[in-house]
């Protein structure tokens, strides 16, 4: 029988077997060659199994049915420019009033929407532009609408933060040497194509008021 130094004292030597016989050792190498295949062999299997689940997956939409799923998420080139007249004082037939699909924003679809719901980025839209009226009200003393009470601006604020996080903005803007700061406009992004999804919701709203959302209080 054969044996290897278990420990490396001079004085000391504890000692293993590493064989018995010929026979012994060709079967210990031939279970590990079945122990190496049948662990390809699962692996494999769960890869195959893995792929097959994610292609389903894929084809219902997976996140993306849930994320992206209104309408086709397509992207297009945009450049941001400053356009004064979304800023200025509220006014009857202003701007904001062309920004809006009909419907409000609320949809009916029979498969993504079977009941009722709004596409979000009017509510965020909607939240602008009362943060807007809101400032503007405080600048002239004018009495803010029911709209414009305090729960609301800060439902509006708050939705608002969490909206622009959730969407967040990674392109590289310049920086303005004169300024020592950015301004965010006058360069290209990434952006969904916003006409895209307004035909979208159009197409499906659920009713014809022109207005961005009904003006209603948060409590």
């Amino acid at each position: 029988m054969k044996f290897l130094p278990f420990q490396s004292s001079q004085q000391d030597l504890e000692y293993m077997p590493i064989e018995k016989h010929g026979g012994d050792k060709k079967t210990s190498s031939c279970t590990r060659v079945f122990f190496v295949v049948f662990s390809l062999l699962v692996v494999l299997t769960i890869c195959v199994l893995s792929f097959e689940k994610g292609r389903a997956v894929g084809e219902r939409g997976g996140i993306q049915e849930h994320v992206l799923h209104v309408p086709p998420p397509a992207i297009v080139d945009h450049t941001f420019y400053f356009h004064e007249e979304f800023g200025k004082k509220p006014a009857k037939g202003d701007v904001w009033t062309k920004v809006p699909p009909r419907g409000r924003g609320i949809i009916y679809n029979p498969s993504v929407a079977p009941a009722a719901k709004g596409v979000a980025v009017w509510h965020q839209l909607h939240c602008l532009d009362a943060l807007r009226k809101i400032y503007w009200s405080s600048l002239d003393g004018s009495k803010p609408d029911l709209q414009m009470k305090p729960p609301h601006v800060k439902h509006c604020i708050e939705y608002m933060r969490q909206a622009l996080m959730c969407n967040a903005d990674t392109t590289l803007e310049p920086i303005d040497d004169e300024l020592g700061g950015v301004t965010g406009f006058g360069n290209k992004r990434k952006c969904r194509d916003v006409m895209a999804i307004r035909e979208w919701t159009d197409k499906w709203r659920l009713v014809n008021q022109t207005d961005i959302q009904p003006d209603e209080p948060v409590e």
